[in-house]
């Protein structure tokens, strides 16, 4: 990699031209630059983030820091599912054995054909425009990107796929991968709450990830797919998802901090340089980026880093509150119970839910830390955060049905923790779409 500073006051143009051909041969980038409004700082590499108090109370120890287990090899990567287990609920289900059978059904019958597609045509370049992030050459660019959109039909499709053996399904989801990776700029340099791409990204890119996971070893999936992919992923993507993980207290955070540590996780094993511009400029490794996104994820869930938050306490508290989603509404930073079925709650399970996406791609790295995180008062526990909503310890009276949406939070969240009050929470077991966890009550489904 070739880079040249020019600096001009507080003015940095970066030009980066990468020459190095990776192992399975393809040019990383040619030529890209960004102007960034910022002190100059010199690159640096950053060690991993001391391991915040926790109190452990199942395997690993302590001293087990995010980023410390292997990471696996691309054909055995898998995020918040993987085809064997695909393959073994399919297999069930057509057995008759409950609750796959049912669940199988109700699945299939909301499965669109492959060719069915109600999310437009991919844009070139995206821009903000007001709160919006679009794509001006495209009406439906920001739904095919987004996670509500393209990312949830596709991983929709290769659920189907495994499903049904129908590799038409396949062949449509490989497709439209290929074409995110024509998109770019996502609002260009600008670093900030107000570029609503960076937030679309941090959302959407955790699915796309998990359905090119599951195109491994598929005969529509070639290498070149793979590492187009893996290009447009360094490139126009990790620089945001990093601004985000390292500066953001809230939701923009644990989705940036997940999305971050997806993409080193999933070009590890190749000799690329991820870049990070903002808030301070970095050359990482993925394998390093990997490491330390995860552990800004866990410092997002402890109480000491304060980040950008607006409130005076941060962080999950001893009683499952999250201050930075609790201020959307009524609650407020302080509130230890939702007083209303308002915003509040709707963003505190929108944190809850990438911390449960996060814990679970981890747990199936050997790395338990997210699910077990919790210092002596009580305060950085997920479990915890989750029963602040449905079984609240301060104000009992004060507990809420979940989100029934985003039910499959609590499958997965069940499958690690097996305490009844998720079981008793879950509404039914039946097909809901989802957030970052989209279909979970197909993938975890809870059992008689």
């Amino acid at each position: 990699m070739y880079i040249s500073l020019e600096a001009k006051s507080h003015v940095m143009k970066i030009k980066v031209l990468c020459c190095g051909v990776i192992s399975l041969g393809f040019l990383v980038a040619c030529y890209s630059q960004i102007t960034i409004t910022t002190p100059i700082t010199t690159p640096v590499k950053l060690a991993p983030s001391p391991a915040p108090t926790m109190t452990i109370t199942v395997t690993p120890t302590a001293e087990k820091l995010p980023g410390t287990t292997p990471i696996p090899p691309q054909k055995e990567r898998e995020y918040i599912t993987s085809p064997e287990e695909l393959e073994f609920l399919g297999s069930q289900a057509q057995s008759g054995k409950e609750p796959y059978a049912s669940l199988v059904r109700e699945f299939l019958t909301t499965l669109e054909a492959p060719d069915v597609w109600e999310f437009g045509a991919a844009g070139d370049a995206y821009e903000v425009v007001g709160h919006d992030c679009i794509a001006p050459s495209s009406p439906q660019g920001d739904q095919f990107v987004s996670q509500q959109g393209g990312a949830q039909a596709v991983y929709k499709k290769m659920i189907g796929y495994y499903l049904t053996h129908d590799v038409a399904y396949a062949q449509v989801a490989r497709d439209k991968i290929v074409e995110l990776t024509t998109t770019s700029d996502y609002g260009g340099d600008t670093y900030g709450g107000d570029n609503e791409c960076i937030l679309k990204l941090a959302f959407a890119v955790p699915l796309w990830i998990q359905s090119a996971a599951l195109l491994e070893d598929t005969p529509v999936w070639s290498a070149s797919d793979r590492t187009a992919f893996q290009n447009w992923l360094a490139m126009e993507v990790y620089p945001k998802m990093a601004w985000a993980s390292r500066v953001r207290r809230n939701n923009w955070g644990s989705a940036g901090s997940l999305a971050a540590s997806m993409i080193g996780d999933y070009l590890s094993n190749q000799p690329v340089t991820l870049v990070e511009y903002l808030p301070q400029y970095r050359e990482l490794t993925p394998l390093q980026a990997y490491q330390e996104h995860n552990a800004m994820q866990l410092e997002r869930m402890n109480t000491v880093w304060k980040g950008d938050s607006k409130c005076d306490i941060w962080g999950i508290r001893p009683y499952g509150g999250i201050p930075d989603e609790l201020r959307r509404g009524d609650t407020g930073c302080d509130g230890q119970w939702l007083t209303a079925k308002d915003d509040s709650k709707g963003y505190q399970i929108t944190e809850i839910d990438h911390l449960v996406f996060h814990a679970e791609y981890l747990r199936r790295r050997g790395d338990l830390s997210l699910f077990n995180n919790m210092a002596s008062d009580g305060s950085g526990s997920l479990l915890n955060a989750i029963l602040f909503v449905i079984d609240n310890p301060v104000n009992p009276s004060k507990s809420y049905k979940w989100q029934a949406y985003k039910g499959g939070v609590l499958n997965v969240a069940y499958a690690y923790y097996h305490d009844e009050r998720l079981r008793e929470a879950v509404d039914a077991n039946s097909i809901e779409r989802g957030g970052m966890i989209s279909f979970g009550q197909i993938t975890h489904p809870i059992l008689p």
